[in-house]
């Protein structure tokens, strides 16, 4: 689980290359966005709460965690994995971009959970340059939290109506280091990894990873590796591939934001204490 463009895609289609994994991409998120009409959409993170959670919502969190493939062909990307004859010998691996629902999920199916973080410059900087810059109203983590019940996040200092992209973005990226750090410290069965630890030493990250997730690492995993993070293709900030070059990916976002912004991104992260990339080295 991560925050959108954490580089869960990459890391999910490494984890489906396992030979004992059964892999589903986004299977909550997608299906309740696509079952909405555009108008009644909820953004992709909202917090599941105390009061009843839709049936819609809930009975697609069970097909999800039942392992049952009834999925858009990009949720199931391989529906071999979910062959009958070879279930019970599988390990189900979902991948979300949902992490302030992390309570609701470990207290309702008792998940080991990967928390995959990435540096917030790098977040802001992909979401920037794909458009997502419209800063929400004040009211953004009530009125989208599904059970209407007060959340944690609502007592946090709101920057003004006038508060730029960069600002809100800051905000809410340290918001959610605390909210999900604060949860994960309570439950054992977790592993939290950083993106940039992972683009640096691919081999070693994903083979660890691995033996967390109880999947099974063999050469032909390796390889696949390999091939997918030594891309000679040059990867655009906020495109959407499962190859890349991982080294040059690491901190490709310091040549991309400009100083002013970087500082006024950086500035609301750290006001609000995050729990990742809080030293002056990370910055």
């Amino acid at each position: 689980i991560s925050l959108p463009r954490s580089g869960s895609s990459w890391v999910g289609s490494v984890l489906s290359n396992a030979p004992n994994t059964m892999y589903l991409r986004e299977p909550i998120t997608q299906t309740n966005r696509q079952s909405l009409r555009a108008k009644d959409r909820q953004p992709v993170m909202f917090e599941l709460g105390a009061r009843p959670i839709p049936r819609r919502y809930t009975q697609v969190c069970k097909t999800a965690f039942s392992g049952i493939p009834a999925f858009d062909k990009n949720i199931v990307s391989k529906p071999e994995q979910f062959l009958l004859s070879h279930r019970k010998s599988k390990k189900l691996v979902i991948k979300e971009v949902n992490p302030l629902g992390i309570a609701w999920f470990i207290e309702n199916y008792r998940p080991k959970v990967v928390y995959l973080v990435r540096h917030p410059a790098a977040v802001a900087n992909s979401y920037h340059r794909l458009g997502w810059t419209k800063v929400p109203s004040k009211d953004r983590f009530k009125t989208v939290t599904y059970p209407s019940s007060r959340s944690p996040l609502e007592d946090w200092h709101w920057q003004p109506s006038s508060a730029s992209f960069w600002s809100y973005s800051g905000m809410v990226q340290a918001m959610v280091s605390r909210h999900v750090s604060g949860v994960l410290a309570q439950y054992p069965d977790c592993k939290t990894l950083r993106y940039e630890d992972i683009c640096l030493d691919p081999q070693a990250s994903f083979r660890a990873l691995y033996e967390f997730c109880g999947l099974t690492w063999d050469s032909t995993v390796a390889a696949k590796l390999t091939r997918s993070t030594t891309s000679s293709a040059e990867s655009s900030t906020g495109e959407y591939t499962l190859k890349r070059n991982s080294a040059a990916m690491a901190k490709k976002w310091v040549d991309q934001i400009a100083p002013e912004n970087l500082s006024i991104l950086k500035q609301a992260y750290l006001h609000h204490a995050p729990t990742h990339y809080a030293a002056p080295a990370d910055w």
